[in-house]
């Protein structure tokens, strides 16, 4: 399990707009906790991995 704040979360907020890893990090966690809604709507648009994992 793994939890998301905005500085771990938001990739254009990151310094260079990138944050490495994230799509094999997701891949391989059984459930993905956002802080918010609108967390939990970014994290399955941007990253499939996570669809059906987050909350």
């Amino acid at each position: 399990m793994v939890r998301v704040h905005r500085y771990d979360l938001y990739e254009e907020r990151a310094i260079g707009g990138y944050l490495p890893f994230r799509p094999f990090f997701f891949a391989r966690t059984d459930r993905v906790l956002a802080i918010s809604d609108d967390a939990v709507r970014y994290l399955e648009g941007r990253y499939s991995e996570v669809r059906g994992r987050s909350g």
